[in-house]
């Protein structure tokens, strides 16, 4: 039983291993496309639109502009928090048969949101042109310019209304319209460039029953619905990639012989038959001319396939076929020096080019 829990356990730790490691592959492939670390940022924000009430009266009825100003940042691919100010005119109305009674106020709401970006929750990458942000928030809302209110307050338009609290805390002032705000919305948001993106944000807000003037022992419930531009800044440079070996970008003048020995045997995924004739050739020729020198043989495998267990394995196959094929050519085992690193070990930037084994030696 505890074999099959210690099974059981590494399994799972090795999952965890080439998930983490397949990620940040994706991830760093990203940032080299794209120049820069596409995560963290910040940015500024303005929007406009429009926002109503849920009330006695039609909705449509009530529908007032609204103007919106927001700081904050992204702090991973999933998370991030800005500060959000909204306002500027709001109302509401008394309905009589068919006859509506309306009345404007100006208001404004701070509100700290959080932000989750639901296009990275369930994927390996950073960077989407297309973003979807489930946003949550609290914060505080400010009415005031209650003017219209106060003039239908002591008509028949108000007949049946409770006002008793209609400035809040039964006090008839003005000064008591400080109240609460909770919000939650959703956010899309397509990225036009690496600083700018256009969007469109709709969130429902659950306000302070003094809010709106009319008192009903319940919260006033606001919906705004507004067109979004972003500029964003404060990117990281990507890190620089990773510098291939000299001799793989441009190889030197002269005979072999007559400088370093270094040959690469290149595989597929899963193979570990070696088939470059070539690179053997020129380990023989070199030897000829080097019987005292011994070569290093080292087997790799690439982190993006397989696990640990059998990425090693692998790496082993592949260096021990190298050095069979040595010592069928006269090569003499005191001339090789074995080694296999499986994916500990990965001496490209490019994933594929992981699958090697590397034949090397020093004048």
């Amino acid at each position: 039983m505890l074999n099959l829990k210690t099974a059981i356990t590494a399994s799972l730790l090795t999952l965890c291993v080439v998930n983490t490691n397949a990620q940040n592959t994706v991830q760093e492939e990203e940032e080299r496309e794209l120049g820069y670390k596409p995560q963290p940022y910040y940015f500024i924000q303005v929007q406009a639109g429009a926002s109503t009430q849920f009330t006695d009266v039609n909705a449509f009825k009530i529908l007032h502009p609204t103007f919106s100003v927001a700081v904050g940042g992204m702090f991973s691919p999933s998370f991030g928090a800005r500060l959000h100010f909204n306002g500027f005119r709001q109302g509401g109305g008394f309905k009589q048969d068919d006859v509506i009674a309306k009345y404007g106020y100006n208001y404004i709401n701070s509100n700290v949101d959080l932000m989750l970006n639901l296009c990275n929750v369930f994927t390996d990458k950073n960077y989407s042109k297309f973003n979807l942000f489930l946003l949550g928030g609290v914060g505080l809302n400010y009415a005031w310019n209650n003017d219209e209110f106060e003039t239908l307050q002591n008509t028949s338009w108000t007949n049946g209304y409770d006002l008793s609290n209609a400035w809040g805390d039964k006090q008839n002032t003005r000064n008591s319209l400080l109240g609460h705000n909770l919000r939650v919305g959703v956010l899309a948001d397509y990225n036009i460039s690496k600083h700018f993106s256009l969007g469109v944000e709709v969130d429902l807000n659950s306000l302070d029953d003094k809010f709106n003037s009319k008192y009903n022992n319940s919260d006033d419930w606001m919906i705004t619905a507004q067109l979004s531009g972003t500029y964003k800044f404060g990117f990281k440079k990507a890190g620089a990639k990773a510098k291939e070996p000299e001799d793989l970008r441009r190889k030197p003048k002269g005979p072999i012989w007559r400088r370093p020995l270094r040959e690469i045997f290149f595989y597929e995924i899963s193979e570990s038959d070696p088939n470059h004739e070539e690179s053997l050739n020129n380990i023989i020729l070199w030897l000829n001319h080097h019987k005292d020198k011994t070569v290093t043989v080292e087997g790799y495998a690439d982190k993006d396939t397989g696990n640990p267990e059998l990425n090693q394995k692998y790496s082993e196959e592949r260096a021990n076929k190298v050095a069979d094929l040595l010592r069928n050519k006269g090569v003499s085992d005191d001339q090789i020096n074995i080694k296999a690193y499986g994916d500990t070990v990965q001496p490209f930037s490019q994933n594929d080019k992981n699958r090697c084994v590397i034949v090397t030696c020093d004048l």
